[in-house]
């Protein structure tokens, strides 16, 4: 990221980022304004596309 509202990038999975909802979108619909948390979802669905599976515990 070079700007704070770049879109995420992980591997092949990419998080839009929304100026009008201010934050990136997931696939479920929602939207989160942190950009650590959109990095690690955009990590978790790469690694899920790639055959490597790992268990992810909501904080």
């Amino acid at each position: 990221m070079k700007t704070p509202y770049d879109n995420i990038s992980v591997g092949a999975v990419t998080l839009i980022y929304s100026v009008q909802k201010r934050g990136w979108l997931m696939p479920n619909g929602a939207v989160t304004g942190n950009p650590l948390k959109a990095q690690r979802c955009a990590e978790v669905m790469n690694n899920a596309t790639s055959g490597v599976r790992f268990k992810v515990v909501a904080v």
